[in-house]
């Protein structure tokens, strides 16, 4: 009877430790890639004049897809892909952009 009630206990603890690992070994590192201001200077602009789909990773860690309707001085308007969210950014906030595939 001991042996019976001890199979489900290991099945167990070899379940949370398979789980555990995964998971380990799925997480992913934060991304610290930082883009020179040039370099972002330069995409900002070809998104805004070509009107490309783009994610904005903010210095903050949040991230924002959309497309970079216009510029306001030296800040830009982008709107959130498929909603009305809007938010006015500076180059400086920005850690990278990319183009995200239509």
């Amino acid at each position: 009877m001991q042996n019976m009630q001890t199979k489900p206990n290991r099945l167990h603890a070899v379940t949370h430790a398979v789980v555990a690992t995964s998971k380990q070994f799925f997480e992913l590192p934060a991304t610290t890639q930082v883009m020179p201001v040039a370099q972002l200077t330069q995409f900002v602009n070809q998104a805004l004049a070509k009107q490309y789909l783009v994610t904005l990773h903010f210095q903050d860690g949040t991230t924002l897809s959309g497309r970079i309707v216009r510029p306001i001085g030296e800040r830009f308007l982008i709107q959130a892909y498929h909603s009305n969210l809007v938010r006015v950014f500076a180059l400086a906030e920005l850690r990278y952009i990319n183009r995200v595939a239509a």
